[in-house]
């Protein structure tokens, strides 16, 4: 089925005629892109199970991990940022307004930032993402996915052992 969604996708950007191998690679990528924001948001959110289950798809669909690294490294970059704003007494508003906290992401950002209000805990996984990204690069011994999915655990508020 999802196969037949993206070939009507693909009809319907680019018509009848023959395409080509860029552009399939673009749409797929655009949808893949989508994943890997969605996929954040729900971490974020603290939807554990869905959030696994959508890490899984991302691995089993064969997107780069480098590229959900990459999502993931930014957005807690940000919430290093947020956080320290809101512990200096900014609005939250107003900060989401200067970070580009759009309305259908405010949810998921204001509860991960009730799970973890302190910027040196957003501070402290952003350290875990340079772990990660020495992983993906083969600088360091480990399994990049089982990494980001320990990771975005800890960002949705499940508590590991280490």
């Amino acid at each position: 089925m999802a196969c037949s969604q993206e070939i009507e996708k693909l009809h319907l950007l680019y018509g009848s005629g023959q395409i080509t191998i860029a552009q399939v690679t673009e749409a797929v990528a655009d949808t893949a892109r989508f994943q890997i924001f969605d996929w954040v948001d729900t971490m974020l959110a603290g939807k554990v199970k869905r959030g696994i289950h959508q890490l899984k798809h991302l691995e089993q669909e064969g997107v780069a991990e480098i590229l959900v690294a990459w999502a993931l490294n930014r957005e807690i970059r940000n919430l290093c940022y947020i956080t320290a704003a809101i512990q200096n007494r900014q609005s939250q508003e107003q900060v989401f307004k200067t970070y580009r906290i759009w309305s259908n992401r405010k949810s998921s950002v204001s509860n991960a930032i009730r799970r973890h209000p302190q910027a040196k805990t957003w501070q402290a996984f952003l350290k875990e993402t340079v772990e990660i990204d020495a992983i993906i690069k083969g600088v360091k011994k480990g399994n990049s996915w089982d990494a980001l999915q320990q990771l975005s655990l800890k960002v949705a508020g499940v508590k590991l052992f280490k």
